[in-house]
């Protein structure tokens, strides 16, 4: 005699007993009040039970665990009551040698004629392999956004050692800097400032720039870029020559080209002030007398992106004691609702008014009238120089 089972095995005729009992998911019928009172053999084997033990001795809700109780009371059996069917809730059944089984459950209640409960039809579905995936990701996406914390961690340490506030002073001038995030950054920028003699002390050097892109990339690329810009402007080749090194030395840094950066060059002896701008906002100089302008000589390309051969130009103007210098990123002028031109007139402006500040009253009240008030979506560098008077 053929075995049922191997009756359907080989395409022999299926019954409505042997569906329910051998479908590849839990059927359960339960009394209104809860109560088991039909499970199919799938059920039985997922969870170790003997039907004997659950038919009329045992509710539904006694096979979950703790928490699936009290999710079943507050939550699927309301909802059953309310709205005749529950699909795909999440629960955990606690199987007859004390593991734990995750199934995904359909609830289905049925009424009498008269609108009464009559029964409850219950599936459940095994899900502990879909459950180790989710896990799995759940891991995995935990693991990424650790290493994603700690990488951003490294790029503010980096960003931070590369903006502390410049301390260099002498009685030929002061340096202020201010540095501020973008309200909605979600990576830290590439933006600098920095200041150091030049050529012994015959001189000082002034940079803001500007490495495009954000992370732990664009921070790399802003301290390396940053420190060559240094090291051969001590040497004391002047703006020009030194932003045409600069363009070589990106060539081994690729995520620093196109880079914007102004340099300037006080020599404290004379006055003369030299700079360079490398697709980048133009520097303002401020008077002792409240008079100020836009410095727009030395203009060229962003970094990386002058033809070879070509010589980058630079400007020059002679500055006296009281005169004020700023270097700026585009942060502190660039808005959606008004144009470059009108934020470089600002910045102008806003410089005039408070030239009589003393300097960092100077720099915090001209970020704070730039900024304040509105959305900053990019990050801000400010540095401003006061020529002092090199004789007292």
């Amino acid at each position: 005699m053929i075995d049922p089972a191997d009756e359907i095995a080989i395409g022999g005729p299926e019954t409505a007993e042997d569906l329910y009992h051998r479908a590849p998911c839990g059927y359960l019928s339960l009394a209104p009040d809860g109560t088991i009172v039909r499970v199919n053999d799938t059920f039985l084997r997922w969870t170790g039970y003997d039907g004997d033990d659950l038919l009329g001795e045992r509710r539904f809700s006694a096979l979950l665990t703790a928490g699936g109780r009290i999710y079943h009371e507050t939550h699927f059996a309301p909802l059953l009551l309310l709205q005749d069917e529950v699909r795909e809730v999440a629960l955990d059944l606690r199987r007859a040698d004390g593991t734990i089984l995750p199934v995904l459950v359909n609830g289905l209640l049925l009424r009498d004629a008269g609108g009464e409960p009559l029964a409850i039809r219950i599936t459940a579905f095994d899900v502990t392999v879909r459950r180790g995936y989710e896990q799995e990701l759940l891991r995995a996406r935990r693991a990424a956004e650790q290493s994603e914390r700690e990488v951003r961690a490294i790029a503010e340490t980096l960003q931070r050692s590369m903006l502390q506030r410049t301390e260099l002073t002498s009685p030929a001038f002061r340096v202020e800097t201010r540095y501020r995030p973008a309200v909605d950054r979600l990576e830290v920028g590439g933006d600098w400032h920095d200041a150091f003699f030049v050529d012994g002390e015959r001189a000082v050097g002034i940079s803001v720039g500007d490495v495009v892109g954000k992370g732990i990339d664009a921070a790399c690329a802003m301290g390396q870029v940053r420190s060559a810009l240094r090291a051969l402007a001590r040497s004391g080749i002047g703006p020009s020559s030194l932003l045409h090194e600069v363009d070589r030395f990106v060539q081994t840094v690729p995520d620093a080209f196109s880079s914007t950066i102004v340099y300037a060059e006080l020599d404290v002896g004379s006055g003369s002030l030299r700079y360079a701008a490398a697709g980048h906002p133009p520097p303002v100089v401020v008077r002792a007398d409240g008079t100020g302008e836009l410095l727009w000589g030395g203009r060229s390309a962003p970094i990386g992106a002058v033809r070879p051969g070509r010589v980058r130009p630079e400007g020059v103007i002679t500055v006296h004691a009281g005169d004020r210098v700023l270097l700026y990123t585009d942060g502190l002028c660039e808005r959606r609702d008004r144009s470059p031109d009108d934020g470089f007139a600002l910045v102008v402006d806003h410089a005039i008014r408070l030239h009589q500040l003393p300097l960092g009253a100077m720099a915090d009240e001209l970020m704070a009238a730039m900024l304040d008030g509105g959305q900053v979506h990019d990050d801000t560098c400010l540095l401003v120089l006061e020529v002092g008077d090199p004789t007292a």
